[in-house]
């Protein structure tokens, strides 16, 4: 079995070319029949479902520098 974990910044209420692409890979991933745990991560967080990214109107929290976000992950 697979563990597996998806960076899913991209994943918005209005999706680009590349967050249409990351929300089909998580959907085709998670009906994968080999991969056993998925974890999506955003803005330095694990979340166990993308789905709420794709409904809120919220805007994206402040985002750290890479620099910074590096050595914290």
């Amino acid at each position: 079995m697979i563990s597996l974990g998806i960076g899913i910044e991209a994943l918005g209420p209005t999706l680009t070319g590349i967050g249409r692409y990351t929300k089909e890979l998580c959907r085709g991933m998670a009906a994968h029949p080999e991969v056993e745990n998925l974890k999506f991560f955003r803005f330095d967080r694990w979340y166990a479902q993308p789905d709420h990214f794709l409904a809120s109107s919220h805007p994206p929290p402040p985002r750290l520098p890479r620099f910074v976000r590096r050595p914290l992950a």
